[in-house]
C-alpha cells in the first residue's frame, strides 16, 4: 500500500468495518467499462470497496458505481451546469444533488496516481451560496481526502 496505509490501520470506526474488493474484480470492472482508476482509488477499493466506515455512499461500490456516474451528470444537466468531462463520482447525498470526485487525468495532479478530489453542489447553485459552488476543491489528494475522513472519525490530531 502506497496510498492507503492509514485506512489500513483503522478498518473499523464508528463500529463499521471495512471490506475491500479483490484486484482481479476492480481490473475486470476497469476493463468492462473502459477506465483506468488511479492507484490511490484502486488501494481504496482493495481496502473498502465493497463497505466503507467513512461513507456510507462510498460502499457497495460494483452494486452502484456506473448507476452513481449516470445519476450525478444527470443531476448536473438538471440544473444547467457543468464540470467539464472525465470525472469519476466516490460519493454522494441527495441523488446527485451534492457529490464528491475526481478527474482522470487532472492537470492540476502533482501525482496522477493520487488525483484532487473536489466537491460539487449543483442543487445549490440558484441559491448562489459561496460555501456551495459548483465545484470546490475538497483536498489536494485522494489520499489526503481519505485521511482527513479518518482524522475527523477517529478523532486523531
Amino acid at each position: 500500500m502506497e496510498y492507503m496505509y492509514l485506512l489500513k490501520k483503522y478498518p473499523v470506526l464508528n463500529g463499521y468495518t471495512n471490506e475491500g474488493v479483490v484486484m482481479e474484480d476492480i481490473l475486470k470492472y476497469q476493463n468492462e467499462y473502459n477506465v483506468i482508476f488511479p492507484n490511490a482509488y484502486r488501494e481504496f477499493l482493495q481496502l473498502a470497496g465493497n463497505r466503507c466506515n467513512l461513507l456510507m455512499s462510498m460502499s457497495h461500490f460494483f452494486q452502484f458505481a456506473i448507476e452513481r456516474q449516470k445519476y450525478t451528470r444527470e443531476t448536473l444537466k438538471d440544473y444547467g451546469v457543468s464540470i467539464g468531462e472525465n470525472f469519476w463520482v466516490i460519493a454522494d447525498l441527495d441523488g446527485g444533488e451534492q457529490f464528491d470526485f475526481f478527474y482522470f487525468n487532472d492537470p492540476d495532479a502533482e501525482d496522477s496516481e493520487n488525483p484532487p478530489v473536489y466537491a460539487s453542489y449543483p442543487a445549490y447553485v440558484e441559491d448562489n451560496e459561496p460555501e456551495y459552488p459548483i465545484k470546490k476543491k475538497l483536498a489536494n489528494t485522494f489520499q489526503e481526502y481519505i485521511e482527513n475522513k479518518i482524522q475527523a472519525y477517529a478523532n486523531l490530531k
